[in-house]
This record gives structure tokens, C-alpha cells and sequence, in this order.
């Protein structure tokens, strides 16, 4: 039998544009820029990950893949460890966060996907199997500019077979949104609340008691700066509703003061920001501390880390959602259609992943976008 080699590591910029709602939501431009990376061997296959891009353009993470990929070509793909290792330890003197996570778990999940697809099977076998056939979608908002625009859009989601939605409006008004909703659409759907970090301690402890008889599944990252685990530990401690962070945490280790300091309730690692190698142990760290795991998923029309995160969520020991657009994706990037049936997401079937590996690239060619304002 070949000894399986990396002889390549490619980076793929494309712009999957975010697909247009109605009424049109803002951040269009910054959710429409990606980064797949393909790792190739010296057999027919090809890896495929996806790099969490947060940024104008691709091109400052291309030239990390371009520097990484001289250290692992010629290395075995399927010893995961030994490569991330390799990646992980000749590099942390740039920190172990940002733009380098963000490349390595794009590689991280390319190698997974190696392996899957020469054992003939999907992730989700290789990940240790399936707890459930399927995984609860929640709708993830863009942000939009006013109260009444916010309602149409929860009523396009509902329409759409959604029973979970995500508001992403940031801020002290708040909670005047959550107060329309639920007036004018009632509680038969589950709410959250990212806030982007919007608060400061002062007004996060006058609105998050304001909006507790509001039915609110989780609030997320309600402070300013994220890594401050006082004063989310504060909030914890004042309010009856789950506080949830982690999409801006990078290591094992960080995940363990979150619960163990600041107190957090929900953990979201992100795939595309920490691999699935760092996926598998915060989702085992969290199991050991009475916590549970919601991956982060930038709700974009480019569903390569949402369907990568189905894979993992029907793995995991608790129910869980995965976060997605309220429009479905284009399925161009998929060898089977992403199936989308009464609110729940279904992994596919093939091997590995089930991302294409060709092809599909050059009809999303790459343009310039901007950071989205998330905090004013």
C-alpha cells in the first residue's frame, strides 16, 4: 500500500455573497469573504477546510498558508497530531490566536477530512458516531436598522421551518427589540441575543434584568472587552439567563476559565477559528464540567463550517444547534445538497466532509470587502 504524503497545500479565496433578505440586512459585504484551504496528496485526495476570515481580504491569511505549507509537505496527513503540533509550536511566538488559529484549523479540518475519505466515511464516523440523525437550526440575523425590520425578518425565519432565532441587534435598545418581538409574534420560538460586546458592566446590569421575563434562550458576549471573565462572572451572577461566550477564545485552556471563572453556561468554540483537533477537547472538557458546547458559526451564505459543524453537532453528548443564515446556502460547494427539513440540519452522507474539491470556485470569485461594525 502507498505511504500517503501532503505534496500540497492550496488556498482558494472565493466570495460567497450573503444572500439578500427582505427587508436587506447590513454586513453583507464583510459576510461574503472566505478562505478554503485544500491540503493534496500523493493519492487521488484532497482535503478541504475553511479559514475564519475577518478582514477586507484573504490575502494576509494566504501568505501564512503559503509559510505553512513549506513546514508539512512531505508529512504523513493522517497523523493529525504530529502535524498540528508541528504547526502549533512553530508558531505561537505570534500567539496562538487570530489570523494563526484561524489557518491552522482551516488545515485541522482538511486533515480530517483526509482521513474520512480514506476510510470511505463520512466525519460524523469518524468523530465517533452519531447520537442523533439530526441537529436543531437556529436562524442567525445580520444586523438590520430598526424594530419593525426585525420583525419581518423573524416572520421570514418562522416561515421558513426555523423555531430558533439569534438577534444580533447590539446595545441598551435591546431590549425595546426583544419587547416587539415577543409582543407582536408571542414565545412560541426560542430567542437569543449576541450583543456583540456592545455593553458596558453598567448598562449590562441595568438591561439583562429588564429582559429576564422575556423567555431568552441565551445572551452572548453582552461585554466589553470579551476576555474580561470578572465581569462576565458578575453577570453571571446577577441574571437567571444563560450567558454564553467563546467564539473570540482560541485554546483548551481559555474554554476551562470560562467556566471556571467567569462562569459562563454555553461554550462556542468555532471550528474554523481552532480546528477540530481543539473541537474535540473542549467538547470533552465541557462534558467534565457540566457545560455545553453551541458552535459558533459566522452565518454566512457559504455553509462549509455549518455543515462541517453538523457533522460534530449529531456527535455531541447533549442536544445542541448550529448556528446558520436564515436563507439556505448555495449548494454548488457540496457533493450532496445540505438538507434543511422542519428546523433541523441533516449531515451528508459521503466521505469526509462534503465539500467539493474543485470546480465550484471560480464561479465566487474573490472581490474586497470591509469589517463589519459590530460595536458603535
Amino acid at each position: 500500500m502507498m505511504e500517503i504524503k501532503i505534496i500540497g497545500l492550496d488556498a482558494k479565496a472565493v466570495s460567497v455573497p450573503l444572500i439578500k433578505t427582505n427587508p436587506e440586512q447590513k454586513w453583507r459585504e464583510s459576510w461574503s469573504n472566505q478562505l478554503i484551504l485544500l491540503i493534496k496528496t500523493n493519492t487521488k485526495i484532497t482535503g478541504v477546510g475553511e479559514v475564519f476570515i475577518h478582514a477586507s481580504s484573504q490575502k494576509p491569511y494566504i501568505e501564512l498558508v503559503k509559510t505553512l505549507s513549506n513546514l508539512i509537505i512531505g508529512m504523513d496527513p493522517t497523523n493529525i497530531n504530529l502535524v498540528i503540533d508541528t504547526l502549533e509550536k512553530m508558531t505561537y511566538a505570534s500567539g496562538r490566536s487570530g489570523i494563526t488559529s484561524a489557518v491552522i484549523a482551516g488545515i485541522d479540518t482538511a486533515l480530517h477530512d483526509i482521513i474520512a475519505k480514506s476510510m470511505n466515511i463520512p466525519l460524523y464516523k469518524l468523530l465517533g458516531g452519531k447520537r442523533r440523525d439530526a441537529v436543531r437550526a437556529y436562524a442567525s440575523f445580520s444586523r438590520y436598522n430598526n424594530i419593525k425590520e426585525v420583525i419581518e425578518i423573524v416572520k421570514f425565519a418562522l416561515s421558513q421551518g426555523f423555531k430558533d432565532i439569534k438577534l444580533h441587534q447590539g446595545g441598551v435598545s435591546v431590549y425595546e427589540y426583544v419587547k416587539s418581538i415577543r409582543d407582536e409574534l408571542g414565545y412560541d420560538f426560542n430567542l437569543m441575543l449576541d450583543l456583540n460586546c456592545s455593553l458596558s458592566l453598567r448598562d449590562a446590569l441595568l438591561v439583562l434584568p429588564k429582559l429576564e421575563k422575556y423567555s431568552i434562550s441565551w445572551i452572548e458576549e453582552p461585554t466589553w472587552p470579551p476576555e474580561n471573565l470578572d465581569i462576565l462572572k458578575e453577570l453571571s451572577n446577577s441574571t437567571n439567563i444563560p450567558i454564553a461566550a467563546g467564539e473570540n477564545f482560541y485554546c483548551p485552556y481559555d474554554y476551562l476559565k470560562l467556566i471556571e471563572i467567569a462562569k459562563v453556561k454555553i461554550i462556542q468554540p468555532d471550528i474554523a477559528k481552532v480546528g477540530l483537533s481543539r473541537i474535540k477537547k473542549i467538547i470533552t472538557l465541557a462534558e467534565t464540567t457540566g457545560c455545553i458546547v453551541m458552535l459558533h458559526c459566522r452565518p454566512q451564505s457559504l455553509w462549509s463550517t455549518i455543515l462541517a459543524s453538523i457533522h460534530v453537532g449529531v456527535t455531541m453528548p447533549w442536544e445542541n444547534m448550529i448556528e446558520a443564515s436564515p436563507t439556505m446556502p448555495y449548494q454548488e460547494p457540496f457533493i450532496e445538497n445540505i438538507k434543511f427539513n422542519n428546523g433541523m440540519l441533516s449531515p451528508t452522507d459521503v466521505p469526509g466532509i462534503g465539500i467539493r474539491d474543485e470546480k465550484w470556485f471560480d464561479s465566487f470569485p474573490p472581490i474586497e470587502g470591509n469589517l463589519p461594525k459590530f460595536i458603535d
